[in-house]
């Protein structure tokens, strides 16, 4: 939604695409789908972080996206409707992906990741093998070596992050290196 908690954490979060979201009917639109097909309205959060938290509690669904943030950080089958294909992700790699993701950046949300440390590099500082303390180790060495501080890979992770809004109780946990 609009009040997306990451908006406060980072005000040039989706930035340079915020001008292009905009889609003609889109409040009537929302409004009929929650009329007629018991579709809920996301607050505080994005859709991507509400759909992740329902596909986390019902994996036996079929996730069906475009959204390399909701398939990749989501355990179990997906499908991807451009593509049109299947694709199967594994608790490793959805664990992996938030980390490779703050070491890329995503500039379609507009958050930097590490500069000059793209999906090839970053493959020095972490892989989908590693274990969440591993990761997290990675993750700031990465970042340290570009003179970046541990609060600025805090935030980067926090950016990419698709797990830490609970929209049953309205309740976010802020994710924190615990290495």
């Amino acid at each position: 939604g609009d009040d997306n908690f990451r908006y406060g954490i980072f005000p040039g979060y989706k930035k340079s695409n915020k001008d292009r979201r905009g889609v003609e009917g889109r409040k009537e639109l929302t409004q009929y789908a929650i009329d007629t097909m018991d579709a809920i309205e996301c607050h505080n959060a994005e859709t991507d972080d509400w759909v992740c938290y329902y596909k986390r509690h019902n994996p036996e669904y079929l996730l069906v996206a475009i959204d390399k943030d909701v398939i990749y950080q989501s355990v179990g089958k997906h499908y991807n409707y451009w593509k049109e294909e299947y694709i199967e992700v594994t608790e490793a790699y959805a664990r992996y992906y938030k980390y490779y993701q703050a070491i890329i950046g995503d500039s379609s949300d507009g958050y930097k990741g590490v500069p000059g440390i793209g999906p090839k590099k970053s493959i020095n500082f972490i892989n989908e093998w590693m274990t969440d303390m591993e990761l997290q180790l990675g993750v700031l060495a990465a970042f340290e070596s570009k003179g970046l501080s541990r609060e600025d890979a805090e935030l980067q992770v926090q950016l990419a992050d698709m797990h830490q809004y609970n929209p049953d109780n309205d309740e976010l946990t802020l994710f924190t290196f615990e290495v």
